[in-house]
């Protein structure tokens, strides 16, 4: 849940003892003639960067996630239990005191794996509160997108994680992640390291995160040709990045519950909604919660009430975006003719599937012939 971090130490005791540690081996700028370090030395271990600077002041920076994994990878669950464990470690090798030293940068973030290629969320990803997106550095073969708030408080990092590792090539892993960058926009006060441990502190977190999720523009693969023109419009609109920059905050959120209404009724693919459930489940897998048994069932609940493909009974056409107790194409979407056509055909015997088949039937046939003459209806009617 956690990763990349920053600390901060201000004791001459802790100095003195990371510079005699013999599991680091400091570089620095030194004074040619009295050999003093000038501004600053540094060492590494396990992917987390150890500088001292000569006002005795200890930064410890980079990610837990690696050090777990012994400096190799971070694409893997990393749970508080996990977190809890560098921190003893830390404080072994170190001396590091997780209740003294305050975090001053923190990533919180969750690796998902999805049941489609990310890149396709990260392509139908629009916008970020009316911020649009900007390309990510990814280093290798990564693809990923960010945004960072006006303030600089904060940013949202959403990225392929399976394409950083050769081994992982083939697996969806999706990962969504809030970057804290001024520790004030995740709870006023100084933070410590024990914090992370907190169950309050983590709870906190992991809303964040959801409610960053939640303030994500997404669209979706739609067929315009059942959308009304102004229902085009906000299509077109919500799908334009420079929509939601050049809008005032009202303007904003009138156009995200229109846009966000018509993916919700119209959208085939349903990305969003599946990774909110993935997203809520996986948070509470990491953490321990008491409450992870009802947010599994809410995320089944939301993954099974999905929006579900329904079809006409008697043109056999996609009905899911009309009214839940349709059963027949809808005049509003296919027209009147299209409509009245279906219509008929279920209630004039003559016309009826089910008639026709029971007529052939009983004249005998080699072989099941309703594929081919339901296809053939459809082929009439469209």
């Amino acid at each position: 849940m956690f990763d990349f971090v920053k600390i901060n130490l201000s004791d001459k005791r802790i100095v003195e003892s990371l510079l005699k540690n013999k599991l680091l081996s400091f570089n620095g700028s030194f004074d040619n003639e009295t050999g003093e370090v000038r501004s600053k030395y540094f060492a590494e271990y396990q992917k987390l960067k150890f500088t001292v600077f000569k006002s005795g002041r200890v930064e410890i920076a980079g990610s837990i996630h690696y050090y777990w994994n012994y400096g190799q990878h971070n694409y893997n669950d990393f749970k508080i239990s996990d977190v809890r464990e560098v921190f003893n470690d830390l404080n072994i090798k170190f001396n590091i005191n997780p209740s003294v030293a305050t975090v001053h940068n923190i990533e919180i973030g969750l690796n998902l794996i999805t049941p489609f290629n990310p890149n396709e969320f990260l392509d139908s990803t629009i916008a970020y509160k009316g911020i649009s997106f900007n390309r990510m550095k990814v280093v290798g073969k990564g693809k990923g997108i960010e945004v960072y708030t006006k303030s600089k408080q904060y940013g949202i990092k959403i990225y392929n994680k399976g394409l950083q590792n050769s081994d992982l090539t083939k697996t969806n892993i999706l990962r969504f992640e809030r970057k804290i960058l001024k520790m004030e926009s995740l709870r006023k006060g100084k933070i410590f390291m024990i914090d992370l441990l907190d169950e309050d502190f983590i709870e906190l977190c992991l809303n964040q995160l959801y409610e960053s999720y939640s303030n994500l523009i997404v669209d979706d693969v739609i067929d315009e040709e059942l959308l009304t023109k102004p229902q085009i419009k906000i299509l077109t609109e919500g799908r334009n990045p420079r929509s939601w920059e050049s809008f005032n905050k009202k303007k904003r959120s009138d156009l995200k519950y229109k846009f966000s209404e018509l993916i919700h009724r119209f959208g085939k693919l349903n990305h969003y909604q599946i990774i909110k459930g993935l997203l809520h489940k996986k948070g509470y897998e990491l953490t321990g919660n008491k409450n992870e048994k009802k947010l599994r069932i809410d995320y089944l609940y939301t993954v099974s009430n999905s929006p579900k493909k329904k079809y006409c009974l008697s043109c056999g056409k996609d009905i899911s975006n009309q009214n839940k107790n349709s059963k027949f194409c809808s005049e509003r979407f296919v027209g009147y003719e299209a409509a009245h056509k279906c219509r008929n055909m279920a209630s004039n015997p003559k016309n009826n599937l089910e008639w026709k088949l029971k007529r052939i039937d009983a004249k005998g046939v080699l072989f099941d012939v309703r594929p081919f003459l339901k296809q053939e209806l459809i082929l009439r009617l469209t």
